[in-house]
This record gives structure tokens, C-alpha cells and sequence, in this order.
């Protein structure tokens, strides 16, 4: 429980987005798994978010390796839209953040109280990277938006990564959508892959993360062109720098695929009406 003897801390840090878009991307469950983590180590699996006062709100976050976890929650105390959270936690400690509209930037200053187990600085710190970590994403959501995609499968989560990711199903399940596609390379954190269209036009990734069964992170890197690769000009401006993530997770024998595309504009719509299509087919094949 707080006290009058409570030590307040303060972070702060300006995003270069417009503050209805700060605020989403602060708010919404889909964004809060991507950004709330103070390190690369860490991530959020799961965000359930009640935005009101009186609402609960609750983050699963986890070491990626699996070793440890915990949930923080709390409940709203004061919601204004694109201007300011203030929430408490289950523990009882108070926490306010203001959005503070800056031209086309935003400032937000996160101010809660201290526990009692670390350091100051400590705290200060993790919770600073955070928001650093938050700012990051905002940013290149403006430039990238993302667009979201999921199916569950009645499968286990092994067979549907298997059938995603083999060469030779791969071809089966996108050719619902693209025919022809097929990729060279291999699912490896580090490696490079490239997909190909029939006359050899296509991008080349590079595997971020890759935790077999569990999620792949790919960034692209460069486009082909009949399979010239490209690293400058318009078509390459449209993708270089976007990254795709898969989330895969298992209840009561199903697998549930999430996807992420981080994309400009140009190629949004063909993803929207594609990639629906590419999943019925593998959750067909799956299901087979």
C-alpha cells in the first residue's frame, strides 16, 4: 500500500506521432504485446485492457525463454482520452500518464509510485525503456502500419507450424492466394529467406527471432525484380524496413496462428483480401 512517505518517479519521453495515434497504440491490447517490454528478452503474450474507470486492465509478461513470469494489473481511476491514464495497481501503488499534444509530436510523462524491493534507479530505468520501447514502436507504426491476422486451427500448434513452414506445403497454402510462391533458405534466427514469385520477383528477410513453434520475427531487407535483387528505388522504399511476425499457441488441441504485417500502404489491400484466402487453405490442409 502507498504512503504519505511514498517516493513518486517520473519518466517522460516525445513521440514523433500525432496524439490520437499515440494514444491508440499506448491503449490497444494488439499494440501493448508489441512495445511493453523493457528488453529484447521480454515479452508481453497476452494484454486485456478495459479502458474506463472502474475498468481492470492485465499484462502477461514473460522471459521468452520461458523461465519466469508474472501478470500486472490494476484498475482505472481516471481515463481522458488522448490526455491521461491514471490507474492503480493491485499492489495499491498509483500510477498517472499524461499525453501532452505537441504539433504533429506527442509528450508523455509517466509518473508512479515507487516499490520497495528495487532501487530507484533501477526502477527508473526499467520503466524508462519501456516507454523508449514504446516510443520505437509508435514511430514505426506511422511509417509501417500494421494489419492483424488470425485463424485457429483444429490441429495441434506442431503440425501447423510444420505445414506453414515446409517447403512444399508452403506451396500448397499460398497458392490460395498467390500461386506459384515458394521460398529459398532456411527458418533459421539470423538467416536470410527469400520468396519468389513464378518469374523470380519476390523479397529477401532476414529472421529477427525464431523460436520453433512458438513465434518468427522476419524484417525485409531487399526486393527482386525477375530476380534482380534491389536495395534502392521506389519499389524497394514500399518494403524495405517492413517485418512480418507469427505467433503460434495451442488450447485444448487447437492451434491459434496470429499474424502481424507491418506495411505501407501500397501493398495493404493485396495483403487484406489475400491472406485470409493463404489461411483457409492452410487451415484446410491442416485439418485434412
Amino acid at each position: 500500500m502507498t504512503t504519505a512517505n511514498t517516493i513518486n518517479i517520473t519518466v517522460a519521453t516525445t513521440v514523433n506521432v500525432p496524439v490520437e495515434k499515440a494514444w491508440q497504440f499506448f491503449t490497444a491490447p494488439q499494440h501493448i504485446t508489441q512495445w511493453n517490454n523493457a528488453s529484447g528478452d521480454w515479452h508481453t503474450p497476452k494484454a486485456v485492457n478495459d479502458l474506463q474507470v472502474g475498468g481492470k486492465f492485465l499484462y502477461r509478461m514473460e522471459a521468452k525463454d520461458g523461465s519466469f513470469g508474472f501478470d500486472f494489473g490494476g484498475v482505472y481511476d481516471e481515463v481522458k482520452t488522448n490526455q491521461l491514464i491514471a490507474y492503480s495497481l493491485d499492489d495499491g501503488r498509483k500510477v498517472k500518464i499524461n499525453f501532452t499534444a505537441e504539433g504533429s509530436k506527442t509528450k508523455l510523462v509517466e509518473t508512479f509510485d515507487a516499490e520497495t524491493e528495487n532501487s530507484i534507479e533501477i526502477q527508473r530505468g526499467g520503466w524508462q525503456s519501456i516507454l523508449d520501447n514504446f516510443k520505437k514502436y509508435a514511430e514505426y507504426c506511422n511509417i509501417f502500419e500494421p494489419l492483424y491476422f488470425s485463424i485457429t486451427i483444429n490441429a495441434p500448434k506442431g503440425k501447423v507450424w510444420n505445414t506453414m513452414l515446409d517447403a512444399e506445403t508452403y506451396k500448397q497454402w499460398t497458392a490460395a492466394a498467390w500461386p506459384g510462391s515458394y521460398y529459398e533458405g532456411t527458418w533459421k534466427q539470423g538467416e536470410t529467406l527469400c520468396f519468389f514469385s513464378p518469374d523470380r520477383s519476390g523479397t529477401k528477410v532476414k529472421l529477427l527471432e525464431h523460436r520453433p513453434y512458438t513465434f518468427s520475427l522476419a524484417e525485409h531487407i531487399a526486393v527482386f525484380e525477375k530476380g534482380t535483387e534491389i536495395r534502392e528505388g521506389e519499389l524497394a522504399k514500399t518494403w524495405i524496413g517492413s517485418k512480418e511476425s507469427y505467433s503460434f499457441t495451442e488450447q485444448d488441441g487447437k492451434a491459434r496462428l496470429d499474424i502481424v504485417m507491418y506495411i505501407t500502404k501500397d501493398w495493404q489491400q493485396m495483403f487484406i483480401n489475400d491472406w485470409p484466402k493463404a489461411l483457409g487453405k492452410l487451415k484446410e490442409i491442416c485439418e485434412a
